[in-house]
């Protein structure tokens, strides 16, 4: 068994030449400190100690491209019984990219990353590994993006202003291999499948790309920046656009905007 230890976080592999071996497949380095074995993760300088890894602990990688909130789920976690944070990571790239190359049970990421959007994110994710539990911790209203998550293939949703304990909670109900839904989007659920309601809020109208680009529109983005961040043609932001704007009844941008932020969409 190992145990997952953060220790000499600042500190390099290379002062400790006499004692490493290399395993450059792996990228990681074997050394002996104090006549005790370890396995050193040479990328994110995570130190496993090779004789004891507990089985029972759930390794969580977090991610939030805010310090203060990495730091908040850090010690929120890591006070739990049975949880550990093993890695961190600020952009959607890094989480992907640690995701790939650090052990983990579970991770725990926010919904909107500066360099890719939230949806396609959990969908690289899921890409990667399907049966990978993934609880998104947001700030944005429930409503309008726990669904679109949910359906994007995260496991859970719940808003940052949620109690500590309720967020210790869902993350445990989250690995445990249940879904965690937010109650409003709950109820909303169970109520049209009582009175099987055909009838939709306006934004539920709009396609996931859709929404996508009314948001970076309701931002302030161009249509050539909008192309950008979605890998999508001028041509096809229009198509999106114009789809937008008949699905609920708008004349522009500045409607557009307006419409998102009554909705409390043009923060995303």
């Amino acid at each position: 068994m190992t145990v997952i230890i953060r220790l000499f976080s600042s500190l390099s592999p290379s002062l400790f030449p006499l004692f490493m071996t290399t395993n450059n497949e792996h990228r990681t380095s074997n050394i002996q400190i104090f006549g005790m074995d370890f396995v050193i993760d040479n990328c994110y300088k995570y130190y496993i100690k090779k004789e004891f890894r507990d089985e029972s602990m759930l390794r969580v990688i977090i991610a939030d491209d805010h310090d203060i909130v990495r730091q908040g789920l850090f010690y929120l976690i890591n006070r739990q019984e049975g949880l550990k944070v093993v890695s961190e990571a600020g952009t959607a790239g890094d989480l992907l990219k640690k995701c790939r190359s650090v052990g983990h049970d579970m991770i725990v990421s926010d919904l909107s990353m500066p360099d890719k959007d939230g949806f396609d994110m959990i969908k690289e994710i899921k890409l990667l590994n399907p049966a990978i539990p993934l609880l998104i911790v947001s700030m944005h209203n429930e409503d309008n993006y726990a669904l679109r998550a949910l359906k994007a293939g995260a496991d859970g949703y719940i808003n940052k202003d949620a109690e500590s304990s309720k967020i210790i909670e869902a993350i445990r109900i989250v690995a445990s291999g249940k879904k965690f839904i937010p109650p409003r989007v709950s109820q909303i659920i169970f109520n049209e499948y009582l009175t099987n309601s055909t009838r939709k809020e306006p934004v539920e109208l709009l396609t996931e790309r859709e929404f996508q680009v009314m948001v970076l529109i309701a931002r302030g983005k161009s249509t050539v920046e909008i192309g950008s961040d979605l890998n999508l043609s001028i041509k096809t932001i229009g198509t999106y656009r114009a789809n937008i704007m008949s699905k609920l009844k708008l004349k522009n941008d500045i409607e557009i905007y307006k419409f998102a932020e009554r909705n409390g969409l043009h923060d995303f």
